[in-house]
């Protein structure tokens, strides 16, 4: 036969049981959630330096084409002065 004792004494223990299951999974939420937070901010910074380097590549090849345009107007001037000079002697 069961007794109220009984009775009462299982349902203390099945809560006792399920409040330190609670607390346990709200404990490890918190720090999945810390830990995702963490995760995502070092992802920001190395995110942030790549598209950093990304915008400097892209400047550097602006320029290098810059400078290519400029050298081969140079070249055709001087072949243009070269010519000139060479005709008038």
């Amino acid at each position: 036969m069961i007794k109220n004792n009984d009775i009462a004494t299982k349902t203390f223990v099945q809560i006792t049981i399920d409040t330190a299951i609670n607390r346990l999974r709200d404990e490890l939420l918190e720090r999945i959630k810390q830990s995702e937070d963490k995760t995502l901010t070092r992802l920001d910074k190395i995110l942030g330096i790549v598209n950093k380097q990304d915008e400097d590549r892209v400047i550097t090849a602006y320029r290098q084409t810059e400078h290519t345009d400029q050298l081969e107007n140079h070249e055709n001037r001087i072949k243009s002065l070269k010519t000139r000079t060479t005709s008038n002697l």
